[in-house]
């Protein structure tokens, strides 16, 4: 039995001593852990097919090209008998929706622009370099019309440690995860 994993882009192997190189025919081959994307889009990037000898090179060529479609925060290669690989990726977060509130100065649909230039859209995957690029066109509109103190929250029904520390590296000032108690959010608002 091998496992191969990839996690933030870097891939490990592990080969049992059952083959020198742990390489086999691949006979079948099945994906675990789509929720958005389709089969059809991994396999059209996978660069293995059925029929195809997989050694520890080709794991490895697999791996970065699936990672490297950036939907994925996790991807593993598994090896079942008689020779099926099996595809278990976990899914990276992406954009459900997103909406302005609290702007006075800016307007809404001027303020929604700037957010769709730099890729926030409904369904696009959300990432560090997103939530950087947004906190910045934020901060650039406001302090275009001479507003200095604009601030961010990030709002996500993901809150895991390492999504927090993303936001607050992104350069948003707090990160609140939904369901928020109404009280929170008005307290967080209002802070200066």
């Amino acid at each position: 039995m091998w496992i191969l994993l990839a996690g933030a882009g870097i891939a490990q192997a592990q080969d049992s001593a059952s083959s020198s190189d742990g390489a086999f025919t691949v006979t079948g081959i099945r994906v675990e852990g789509l929720q958005r994307i389709t089969e059809g889009t991994l396999f059209n990037t996978l660069p293995v097919n059925i029929g195809d000898r997989l050694d520890a090179q080709r794991r490895r060529e697999a791996l970065r090209a699936v990672y490297a479609m950036g939907f994925f925060r996790d991807v593993e290669l598994r090896r079942e008998e008689p020779g099926v690989l099996v595809v278990v990726v976990q899914e990276s977060p992406s954009i459900r929706g997103f909406s302005v509130k609290g702007n006075k100065d800016i307007k809404t649909e001027d303020l929604n622009k700037s957010l769709r230039n730099v890729g926030l859209a409904q369904g696009k995957i959300l990432n560090r370099a997103t939530l950087e690029d947004v906190r910045q066109a934020l901060t650039e509109q406001y302090y275009a019309h001479g507003r200095y103190g604009v601030r961010g929250i990030a709002l996500s029904g993901y809150g895991m440690e390492e999504d927090v520390r993303k936001s607050l590296e992104a350069g948003f000032d707090r990160h609140l995860t939904k369901p928020v108690d109404p009280a929170v959010l008005s307290e967080a608002l209002a802070r200066r």
